[in-house]
């Protein structure tokens, strides 16, 4: 059959979801300068993830931190020197990270928790971070030995790991952070004073870097007005908000009445009321 059939063309779009890795790397240089936007800016937000079955498997948002949302006192102390690890076994109880099952933790010296391993690696990179399933709230050469304390506390239904006023090595600084890992799979990291001007944040299923990597933005996640911190705002969100009602007390020692002071003026009125309705949904 020599019947001629004519080429047809049909155009097809294909759009591909980029995958976030909500990890980013920071970087500074000296002398300090106020618009350098590789400068590490976490410091007073809390990141909550909730595996949510996207192809990121999380989705993230932001609030503001006065404090940590668990009190260290009464964990455990982990003695660690500078650029070491220790192995916690969680007696039964499991961490649920990027859908795996683990039993067993690795609280690192720099700043990190992984899984599978321990890990004493202290120059923060990407190809480091992403060897091995990871927590990396603030990777960076740290030195426990030097002050401050870690400690990790087991509640029923999370892993807490704290570090606090832990400095960086060789320097009197102090940095303040804590990984809250629910036994549902949301992980919350909230960091309060941050002295490190670089450093690495961010998750890791491990498997090495991946091919088409790119780096996240990690305090540009909506900050909402989630005041419970469960990535909804919501009527359990409002009660904590009417408890303010009308207080005229908010400053930067209560951080502006748990942020609900929208505008900083003191006082927490209409216009406060307006802007947390503004956020009347969940994160994205």
């Amino acid at each position: 059959n020599d019947l001629y059939t004519p080429e047809i063309i049909v155009p097809v779009t294909m759009t591909v979801e980029q995958v976030d890795y909500f990890t980013e790397l920071f970087s500074f240089e000296y002398p300090f300068d106020p618009e350098d936007h590789n400068r590490n800016d976490m410091a007073n937000r809390t990141l909550t993830l909730i595996p949510d079955g996207s192809g990121s498997y999380y989705r993230a948002c932001n609030s503001t931190a006065a404090g940590f949302l668990v009190d260290p006192n009464g964990g455990t102390n982990i003695p660690l020197r500078d650029d070491d690890y220790r192995q916690i076994d969680l007696g039964g109880e499991h961490i649920d990270f990027y859908g795996t099952s683990y039993e067993t933790l690795y609280i690192g010296s720099n700043g990190y928790i992984t899984f599978l391993s321990g890990d004493t690696h202290y120059l923060e990179g990407l190809e480091d971070h992403f060897d091995l399933p990871r927590i990396s709230a603030l990777f960076d050469d740290l030195d426990p030995s030097a002050g401050g304390a870690v400690s990790w506390k087991q509640l029923e239904d999370a892993i807490v790991v704290t570090f606090e006023n832990v400095p960086e090595r060789g320097l009197s600084n102090a940095n303040s952070f804590q990984i809250e890992m629910f036994h549902n799979g949301t992980i919350r990291i909230t960091w309060l004073g941050i002295s490190a001007g670089d450093g690495l944040i961010g998750l890791s299923k491990g498997g090495g870097l991946p091919l088409y990597y790119l780096e996240s933005n990690l305090s540009e996640y909506r900050l909402s007005d989630d005041l419970d911190h469960d990535c909804d705002t919501d009527f359990a969100d409002y009660s904590i908000f009417a408890s303010y009602w009308q207080a005229k007390d908010c400053a930067p020692g209560n951080d502006w009445c748990n942020g609900i002071d929208a505008n900083k003026d003191g006082k927490i009125d209409f216009y406060d009321l307006a802007e947390f309705f503004l956020h009347w949904q969940p994160c994205d």
